[in-house]
């Protein structure tokens, strides 16, 4: 037997590391939210919902999360490269 109690348990900085991490489906969210409504595939909420296969409950869920928020902002920002275009999203973003 082991001499160390915590083996095979996960650290608390790891607990905290997951709890900020993004799962695939979130990640997935974020990504369509920040692609242009026009450019966007799947078209709808409901679409892309039934794709992930995730509820609009959770999506409303996650649209309030601030740390999807930031990867959403993130993500948007990366993509415009214009500036024209990154004002118009900033502006987009934080109305």
């Amino acid at each position: 037997m082991s001499g160390n109690k915590n083996s095979g348990n996960i650290t608390q900085a790891e607990r905290a590391k997951r709890q900020r991490e993004l799962n695939d489906r979130q990640r997935a969210y974020a990504l369509w939210a920040a692609t242009p409504e026009a450019t966007r595939e799947p078209k709808t909420l409901d679409e892309f919902c039934e794709v992930v296969g995730v509820t609009r409950q959770a999506v409303w869920k996650w649209s309030k999360d601030p740390r999807i928020i930031e990867a959403i902002r993130f993500v948007a920002l990366q993509n415009a490269g214009d500036p024209v275009k990154v004002r118009a999203i900033v502006d987009m973003l934080y109305d």
